[in-house]
């Protein structure tokens, strides 16, 4: 992923943790290891392409709604289709 678009994330990311559980309270290990798999994601615009496996439509889901608030296969359908 381009870093622009990486750090982002990083800090969206980072804003709701800290607003969530408090600067102090972070672990900078898993700190380190989010902004290292963001670089190395070959997405280059944030969002994940998943497929829904029975109707074998691909959604673009925000990379930060997945590592925030985790992805269940109903909610799939609130996110864009993805066009060819």
């Amino acid at each position: 992923m381009k870093k622009t678009k990486a750090n982002q994330i990083y800090k969206k990311i980072l804003d709701f943790w800290i607003n969530r559980y408090g600067k102090e309270n972070l672990d900078r290990e898993k700190l380190k290891a989010l902004r290292k798999m963001l670089n190395l994601m070959p997405d280059e615009d944030g969002m994940k392409r998943v497929t829904n496996m029975e109707t074998g439509k691909t959604y673009l889901v925000p990379i930060e709604d997945i590592i925030l608030n985790g992805l269940k296969g109903e909610e799939l359908t609130k996110y864009p289709e993805k066009t060819k």
